[in-house]
């Protein structure tokens, strides 16, 4: 696989390490994302929108580079122009 290639599997656990031992309805009430989709969300059977994907970043204070496999850098100081692109 070349570094440019998405990995879903290495996606699904970063997201899993970043929300750590919350459920799908904190995970819910934290980032604003409907609880049903929310649940298929944290099992990888749905596919997130840019939205999406910077509201988990801001809510568990972490990158989106970090979550997308493309940075070791986990946290984040503010939400980056990158970031803003996606809202």
């Amino acid at each position: 696989m070349s570094s440019s290639e998405f990995d879903e599997n290495q996606f699904i656990e970063r997201l899993k390490e970043a929300v750590g031992e919350d459920s799908p309805a904190e995970f819910a009430r934290k980032t604003g994302i409907a609880e049903d989709d929310a649940g298929l969300i944290l099992s990888g059977d749905k596919e997130l929108k840019g939205s999406e994907l910077v509201r988990i970043s801001n809510a568990y204070d972490v990158s989106v580079e970090w979550l997308l496999c493309r940075s070791e850098r986990r946290g984040i100081t503010g939400t980056s122009e990158a970031d803003s692109a996606w809202l």
